[in-house]
């Protein structure tokens, strides 16, 4: 019988995940405060968008999940790769198409 040898995710690989994991909070809650001045809003309104975040995440860590086990962690993280990295190419394709 053939046995399926599998290799292991290498350390790196999956601490660099985990990093990209926290990496959009760590870069949105600093500016909050600067957030509600630019926009005059009170601080505890422009915070929802903390909360907003957390519940999207765990909805998307559910969908995800669900979807790992049926296709397997490396597709569904590559696929999260490519598909988070198109909508800030398409904002900085869009600013300097716009400029005149």
């Amino acid at each position: 019988m053939h046995s399926q040898v599998t290799e292991s995710p290498r350390l790196f690989i999956l601490i660099a995940l985990s990093a990209l994991a926290v990496l959009p909070i760590n870069m949105f809650v600093p500016s909050l405060p600067s957030i509600a001045r630019q926009f005059d809003a009170d601080f505890a309104l422009v915070n929802v968008a903390v909360a907003g975040y957390a519940v999207a995440t765990a909805v998307a860590h559910l969908i995800a999940g669900t979807l790992s086990d049926r296709f397997g962690r490396r597709p569904i993280a590559l696929a999260h790769c490519s598909s988070s990295r198109q909508p800030p190419s398409g904002a900085a394709w869009r600013a300097t198409s716009t400029r005149s």
